[in-house]
């Protein structure tokens, strides 16, 4: 990046909201003009003015006035005044360096592989590492933090994080010392508390302390279990009066407490069933439509092998594959399908005024039907379910579906 040599001197404030993107092998002080930023392979120059400074995997060295870098070491007296440091050390040469500074004006950091010693951190906001030993002290003002497979010093926190916001972490409980947490996605990880100020959270391979979970503000929440590793034990009891989406895969849920009516629930592989009435249902099994008195939309995860006598009369259904059986139990306004049986009757769903479908089986769908080709790029997959349910049914309750 660098910026016009016709700037005024106005602070690093002025200076980096102009710049341009300054990519190359090489350069000399002689020929570039006030350099505000740095992405480069190989530079020697100036770094007086430098705010912005991403080094990669192909950088080699950064020989300048106040920043010196080398693989596996990065110092000088202008690191104090960055605003933002990314890091990708993805060059197999073992982890960067950096001990012993004091970042004045860092807003952002993020540093993949690295080994941060003895910093301290005035104004930074957000913070993303990977693979990297944060042996430092965590700023009280962080905001966002994303940490995964990293290593910290025992004392790291030594004041809560009251604005921290955002987090999501691999291998370390952050979430104890954050009590004003609006989002978080935690692995890996044993819990023993959870804040009250939390509105959307996944939990994936989690082990969480104590008989209940009270969530007042919760409005997202998904539960995660890998079922190779599967943990034993059953997840706590949950009160989310306000939750409006939940997703739980591979898991038991001892009780859960929430509104009488759901935007979404989707649940797959559960050691003991819930049923929730929902909007939009996900499920991996025949369902009494009964026992969901509000449900509009039914995803089948995988094709149940038997529907019983069920019969689904909703806007809107998608099923693997349809045969003369399903035909009967399944008589829904739109019809997502990859197959279709020759035997099955489509003409039984009296209801049917969409079905959407592989090409080849056009001619089994009747003429009053419309008949939408199937393409995985706008109708396959979950997210993509709720969004076309959205559009063909405008009517329906709002559903803002959060994807994190």
């Amino acid at each position: 990046m660098i910026e016009g040599a016709g700037a005024a001197e106005g602070g690093y404030e002025n200076l980096a909201n102009r710049y341009t993107v300054f990519l190359g092998d090489g350069s000399d002080d002689g020929v570039l003009g006030r350099i505000v930023g740095l992405d480069v392979k190989k530079y020697t120059g100036t770094t007086r003015h430098v705010k912005h400074l991403e080094i990669r995997g192909f950088c080699q060295y950064i020989h300048g006035n106040t920043i010196q870098y080398v693989p596996r070491c990065l110092t000088g007296e202008g690191l104090r005044y960055l605003v933002k440091l990314t890091i990708n050390n993805n060059n197999g040469n073992g982890k960067c360096i950096i001990s012993n500074v004091r970042f004045e004006r860092l807003v952002a950091l993020r540093a993949d592989r690295c080994s941060i010693i003895g910093c301290q951190f005035d104004e930074l906001e957000s913070l993303e590492l990977r693979d990297t030993q944060f042996l430092s002290e965590m700023p009280v003002t962080i905001k966002t933090l994303h940490v995964h497979w990293c290593q910290f010093s025992d004392d790291c926190v030594k004041r809560d994080l009251v604005n921290l916001v955002n987090i999501n972490s691999t291998g370390h409980d952050f979430i104890r010392y954050a009590p004003n947490v609006k989002e978080a996605v935690l692995n890996c990880v044993w819990l023993y508390n959870l804040p009250e100020s939390l509105e959307y959270l996944k939990l994936v391979n989690v082990r969480v302390q104590g008989e209940k979970i009270y969530l007042p503000n919760l409005r997202y929440l998904r539960i995660d279990r890998f079922p190779v590793d599967y943990i034993d034990g059953m997840f706590p009891h949950i009160i989310a009066p306000r939750l409006s989406e939940l997703t739980a895969r591979n898991i038991e849920i001892s009780a859960l407490d929430c509104p009488p009516v759901l935007d979404v629930c989707n649940t797959f592989n559960m050691k003991r069933n819930i049923d929730i009435n929902s909007v939009v249902l996900f499920t991996d099994r025949a369902v009494d439509p009964k026992k969901y008195p509000s449900m509009r939309a039914l995803y089948f995860h995988v094709p149940p092998r038997d529907l019983g006598d069920f019969v689904y009369e909703l806007d809107m259904v998608n099923i693997h594959y349809v045969t003369a059986k399903t035909s009967m139990n399944i008589n829904t306004r739109v019809l997502v399908t990859s197959k279709i049986f020759n035997d099955a009757d489509l003409s039984k769903m009296s209801r049917l005024e969409k079905i959407i479908a592989p090409a080849e089986y056009t001619a089994l769908v009747p003429a009053s039907v419309e008949f939408i080709k199937y393409d995985h790029e706008q109708h396959g997959g979950e997210l993509r379910f709720i969004k076309l349910f959205k559009e063909l049914f405008p009517d329906a309750p709002s559903i803002t579906h959060r994807v994190f």
